[in-house]
């Protein structure tokens, strides 16, 4: 026992702690153990006292001195271990926490707090053994269950971890720490509901801790809960703005909500915070991209590729925003590496990008698979079996995020009128908010029902499908921006296409069919393809023929150019000009000294690094001729002025041929291996018009040639066109859509026949 004027001491020793008088709180202490006869229990409590302010060192001398005194002291050692915990020097703590249990090898207090300390230094495996020690003592102590929890979730074993953090929560309800634990273990296995859960019961009861509402942000953003999980991330970074991945995390969030311009502070407050963070410099350049601000998101991927070059994604990203640019210099060199890599199974490239820079056919399904594996959840639902269709109809769902003014959905609008309702129930799911345009309004009406699922996961996307009872999910988005195939990952129908607006192999086990023909997709090369090819026997583009051509007569001195030359245009988007399509474009107005080249342009730093590679090859720069954007029907009126279409390679026009070809422009091309690379030559194929299709880049680069140098030529090949626009199958829409339900509906005969997918050829 301690005397009255000893425990005064004591308490004037605490109070002037308290009031940071450290001195006169030492003289007290001091008075105190020279009044006391037991000198080893004043220097315990004495010791615990600074450890409680945060005095560790006083602390550590007082307990050691005491130690001296006793050094089988269980609370002596103990009290120790717990004070170099707290200044995390844990190893010195699991040194006297193993001192105390050496003296008392069932204290369960001190096992716990070694199980803690073993965690903290990774010693995992150790610290399970000390835990299950003290489960074996007393198997009703939720802390214990909830660190064995932490234990196995280090070690991935996240099905023990789950188990183990239900024990505790089964004892404690409300265990925070093991709530927010169990919800890191099941954000890792994208069980994003149950995260949700787990992250909102912590929140309740502990509303003030920043993590909690950071990653509750982001089971919400898995579950689509877009909008409520920016009020997540707004909140967990008031409390604490010092989150670098939080503040890149809600930039991404705001990009899917469609407020890029306010994406972009968040992305700065990330680089501000850690500038050497590559995932903001990355996601702020995609962010940048899709602004078309290119040559600030060029710098953002430069900066990127500067910190990680081995970043996910980032120098395929890097290619194409140079590509974007028409920027070449050092992008020659980054896409050898892309290809001299790509066996590795490394995520370099994005499977729309790799279609601008190659028409090998095994690098592009090498890129598509490594991305859908990446990219898909690990599970699907469940196989479904054939629906019972009372009303003998096929339910034929379209997944797109471009149901507006847009080249997929200007292609295809007129098919979704025209599928024979006594057969097939057509429906439009619009997986991205658009602006309700003219295109949208046409596209509402067309469909049976047209559902907006925008705010909806991945999954519920998939259940969607399923609860409507769609037999046929058509993909018109693939590997594109804003398109939601990982849905299609879920199985979200029995039959699932890829169509249209990704022209290429998905590399994906969970798409059963692409719709291709016998010029994009030759016999030879069909096994290069993950997908069974639905073989439509004309072209597998459909068109729209109620398309609409301004009357405007537009004049070349409208578009600046020269009367009586010879004019080349294409209105390719400019990623697809590769340096390789340029040079032979240059070398073609080498050869026709009368021509101009008419190409599009969308900032001016395209037209300044087109003109100069001209100029350095000798070319006069003011040959080379820019154009910008217009309206719909303008736009197809102002073919008329050009003389002929050059098409790019690897990856040609698809939707801005169509529209050359439907304006009466003949579109001259040279095909590859790839789909992409052969999506002109199919038209012309449809629209019997061989002679427009070269047999290789020189053949090309000699018919260009001839057709601007030879009078008559191309007036010829124009008439051809004339006569054959709208006599050939090409667009003639109520013939395609006839194909490509007869298409359908053997594909859905044999699955409801029990057999797996498999090639269909569509007669004419």
């Amino acid at each position: 026992m301690m005397s009255p004027e000893v425990v005064q001491l004591l308490r004037e020793g605490i109070a002037a702690l308290g009031g940071k008088n450290y001195l006169e709180a030492e003289r007290n202490f001091r008075l105190a153990e020279l009044i006391n006869s037991d000198n080893c229990l004043i220097r315990i409590k004495v010791g615990t006292i600074y450890a409680q302010h945060g005095d560790f060192e006083q602390a550590k001398k007082y307990l050691l001195e005491a130690l001296a005194l006793e050094p089988n002291n269980i609370t002596i050692s103990y009290n120790l271990g717990l004070v170099f915990a707290m200044e995390n020097n844990n190893e010195e703590a699991l040194h006297y926490y193993d001192l105390a249990i050496k003296t008392d090898p069932n204290n369960i207090e001190t096992l716990i707090n070694k199980a803690l300390v073993l965690n903290e230094l990774k010693r995992y495996e150790e610290a399970i053994v000390t835990i299950n020690s003290v489960i074996r003592l007393n198997p009703n102590i939720a802390e214990a269950w909830s660190n064995l929890g932490v234990s196995y979730r280090h070690l991935s074993r996240y099905a023990e971890s789950l188990d183990s953090y239900n024990r505790a929560l089964q004892l404690n309800p409300k265990l925070p720490t093991t709530l927010f634990n169990k919800g890191l273990v099941l954000n890792l296995l994208k069980q994003f509901s149950e995260a949700f859960e787990c992250f909102k019961a912590f929140i309740q009861i502990q509303p003030n801790h920043a993590q909690g509402w950071l990653y509750l942000a982001h089971a919400q953003e898995e579950l689509n809960l877009l909008n409520e999980a920016l009020r997540s991330y707004d909140e967990g970074l008031r409390l604490d703005p010092s989150y670098p991945e939080a503040w890149s995390n809600r930039g991404n969030l705001l990009g899917k909500l469609s407020r890029q311009e306010e994406a972009i502070p968040s992305y700065d407050n990330a680089i501000n915070l850690r500038p050497e963070y590559c995932s903001p410099w990355v996601n702020k350049g995609h962010t940048l991209f899709e602004l078309n601000k290119h040559k600030e998101a060029l710098q953002c991927y430069q900066k990127a590729f500067e910190i990680d070059p081995n970043f996910d994604y980032l120098i395929g990203a890097l290619v194409h925003s140079m590509m974007r640019m028409c920027d070449w210099i050092k992008s020659d060199r980054l896409t050898k590496k892309i290809f001299s890599e790509s066996s590795k199974n490394k995520k370099l490239i994005s499977p729309f990008f790799i279609l601008g820079l190659t028409d090998r056919l095994t690098l592009q399904k090498k890129a598509a698979e490594i991305y859908a594996e990446n990219t898909g959840p690990k599970e699907a639902l469940p196989l479904l079996s054939p629906r019972n269709n009372d009303d003998n109809k096929i339910r034929l769902g379209y997944l797109s995020a471009d149901f507006c003014m847009h080249p997929v959905a200007i292609l295809t609008a007129e098919i979704f009128e025209l599928h024979d309702r006594n057969r097939f129930e057509v429906y439009g799911f619009s997986s991205k908010k658009n602006n309700a345009d003219k295109m949208q309004q046409r596209l509402r009406a067309s469909f049976d029902q047209f559902i907006d699922v925008d705010t909806l996961s991945d999954i519920e996307i998939a259940n969607k499908f399923r609860s409507m009872k769609i037999d046929i999910a058509i993909d018109l988005g693939g590997f594109t921006n804003g398109s939601r195939t990982r849905a299609l990952a879920y199985r979200a129908a029995p039959i699932q296409i890829n169509y249209l607006g990704f022209p290429g192999t998905m590399g994906s086990s969970y798409i059963d069919y692409i719709i291709g023909d016998q010029v994009v997709i030759p016999e030879n090369l069909k096994d290069s393809y993950s997908e069974k090819i639905i073989y439509l026997p004309n072209s597998y583009q459909a068109n729209d023929s109620k398309r609409k051509i301004s009357e405007i007569v537009f004049s070349r001195q409208d578009f600046s150019l020269p009367e009586g030359a010879f004019v080349f245009c294409c209105f390719n988007s400019p990623y697809k000009i590769t340096q390789q399509s340029f040079s032979s474009w240059l070398m073609i107005l080498k050869e026709s000294p009368s021509s101009v080249l008419w190409l599009l342009e969308d900032e001016i730093d395209i037209s300044y690094n087109l003109r100069s590679e001209a100029e350095k090859k000798g070319i006069n720069p003011n040959r080379l001729i820019f154009t910008g954007r217009l309206p719909q029907e303008e736009y197809l009126a102002r073919y008329r002025l050009a003389d002929l279409f050059l098409d790019t390679h690897p990856f040609n026009a698809g939707t801005t041929a169509s529209d050359a070809l439907w304006s009466g422009l003949p579109v001259l091309t040279y095909p590859g291996e790839a789909f992409a690379s052969r999506m002109a030559s199919s038209l012309l194929s449809a629209l019997n018009l061989p002679e427009l299709i070269a047999n290789s880049e020189q053949d090309y680069i000699n018919l260009a040639v001839e057709f601007a140098n030879i009078p008559g030529k191309t007036l010829l090949v124009r008439d051809r066109l004339a006569s054959n626009r709208l006599s050939s199958p090409l667009f003639d829409s109520q013939l395609f859509t006839k194909h490509l339900e007869s298409g359908l509906t053997q594909a859905h005969e044999r699955y409801c026949n029990n057999l797996v997918a498999a090639d269909i050829k569509i007669n004419p």
